[in-house]
């Protein structure tokens, strides 16, 4: 299985907010051709059934799907078989994952950017958090000394780990890029909130002078001076990118445009 994942949105064929139908019909596609059940539908306890997620797992694929119970939707993907022989995963046409490429700390590190720092939980593992997505790297015993009193971690202290011993990622979650960062901890599966709206799909935009713009029917809103991750995160992938050069007097700077054609709406960027 060679899946794209799309921090906040997608992991191949299984997108965020999907219905529960729709989960199980791509899941089902995906086993088509194989002898073995591709995933299995565990619900939840009968007695409080909206307390607890529907999990669809698959140990063929990898995936743990989590399902929101009241909703009926996609609420988390979890990505769990990283160095399948059978798997590969991209990130914007690069493979970040698979038996060629081993998803490690540095490499991932490298592909999304230094932009968030990460925490340790309980089980001593160091979670990297981005919008949308976060990856869970087992940190060997002794490898690193950590702040009894704190869950926080120096990245410079794992990015020093000799390349031959670097933390390689054991599991991968994709959810709701409207997630705050601040609740990104050991416990953020249980704070991602389901996807209500895509924000692709939104009609109505406030404009803030000075400030930037908000998408009411899905609370999505773009600031001034937001990185091109969260951006990624909030409204996908630009139907088209353009570099555009400066004035004649400063020709050397240079500026990219993302064109989202579908809203009407043009994201540029500082000086590249």
């Amino acid at each position: 299985m060679e899946a794209a994942l799309l921090p906040g949105v997608s992991f191949g064929p299984f997108v965020l907010g999907a219905s529960l139908n729709t989960a199980m019909a791509n899941m089902r596609s995906l086993g088509l051709g194989t002898s073995t059940n591709p995933a299995d539908l565990i619900v939840p306890d009968k007695t409080r059934p909206f307390s607890t997620d529907i999990v669809l797992s698959s140990l063929v694929f990898g995936v743990c799907l989590r399902v929101d119970s009241k909703l009926q939707t996609l609420r988390l993907i979890e990505v769990h078989s990283l160095q399948s022989p059978s798997s590969s995963v991209t990130y914007q046409g690069l493979e970040i994952a698979s038996t060629r490429t081993p998803p490690t700390l540095r490499l991932i590190f490298k592909r999304m950017g230094p932009t968030y720092p990460g925490c340790m939980n309980e089980r001593n593992e160091f979670i990297l958090a981005y919008p949308g997505i976060a990856f869970v790297f087992p940190i060997a015993e002794g490898m690193l000394k950590k702040d009894s009193k704190s869950s926080s971690v120096s990245m410079d202290l794992l990015l020093a780990i000799p390349s031959e011993k670097t933390p390689i990622a054991s599991r991968i979650y994709i959810f709701n890029s409207l997630t705050s960062l601040d609740h990104i901890s050991p416990d953020f599966i249980q704070s991602a909130r389901p996807v209500l709206l895509k924000s692709t799909a939104c009609a109505l935009i406030h404009a803030i002078p000075g400030k930037g713009l908000t998408f009411p029917e899905s609370g999505v809103s773009i600031s001034l001076g937001t990185h091109a991750q969260h951006i990624l995160a909030c409204l996908g992938n630009p139907a088209d990118v353009f570099n555009k050069t400066g004035p004649a007097a400063t020709s050397s700077e240079e500026y990219q445009i993302w064109n989202y054609f579908s809203l009407g709406l043009d994201i540029v960027f500082d000086t590249l």
